[in-house]
């Protein structure tokens, strides 16, 4: 999937860029971690944040070769192209021969998990939802270039991953006013929360795992 997304993803959006997607290839137990969060954690508390283990999504992949590529990252090379439907994405994407998982990451204080109120009395959806779409938004990208979109329709198992992470106790109350920029233009559109645990487009199937639970590749 790397070579794809650098050969055809720019072609596709009449870029001349050529790109390169980091990516890494993992067999057995791994971790991953949410860089925007870790960062924001670094800068608001960074006592509390030193003696953190950073990690948001733990995989097992058993034998399985796993390559992960940070989707994002890669995405953002192309943000000034006015050809890109959406800039929003998720943070990674991860194939091995048979499966593919479009993964978005959180670490997040619980309460914005779900739908959640605000003191001003509005209404957001959580970070589960703005997951869900970033994830849908990133297929969408993906799915309508030939080469990448045979290659997804390919795989046999489609995962949609929302993967999360409660901050710790001590890391909360300094977050208690962030509300990601994100959620706000996402909660414009009225989605019913069950709707996030079944089955999406392309064959996809939406699920999520909690930190420090271990996803079962």
């Amino acid at each position: 999937m790397k070579t794809l997304l650098e050969s055809y993803f720019g072609r596709y959006y009449h870029s001349t860029k050529v790109a390169f997607a980091n990516s890494r290839v993992y067999t057995g137990k791994f971790s991953c971690r949410d860089e925007k969060a870790c960062a924001t954690c670094s800068i608001k508390t960074p006592i509390q944040a030193k003696n953190c283990s950073d990690g948001v999504l733990i995989c097992d992949a058993g034998q399985e070769d796993v390559d992960v590529i940070e989707f994002e990252k890669f995405i953002d090379n192309y943000n000034r192209l006015k050809s890109i439907p959406s800039k929003s994405r998720c943070d990674l994407l991860m194939t091995s021969k048979n499966k593919i998982v479009f993964c978005d990451m959180t670490c997040s204080n619980p309460k914005y998990i779900d739908t959640f109120t605000r003191s001003d009395g509005s209404v957001h959806m959580g970070k589960r939802y703005e997951a869900r779409k970033q994830i849908e938004n990133s297929i969408k990208l993906l799915m309508p270039i030939p080469e990448i979109g045979c290659a997804i329709k390919n795989k046999s198992d489609k995962i949609a991953l929302f993967a999360y992470r409660e901050k710790p106790t001590e890391l909360k109350d300094a977050f208690d006013r962030e509300v990601t920029s994100g959620i706000r233009a996402l909660c414009k559109e009225n989605k019913d929360k069950d709707q996030m645990f079944s089955v999406m487009a392309n064959g996809f199937l939406f699920t999520e795992v909690s930190y420090p639970d271990v996803y079962k590749w």
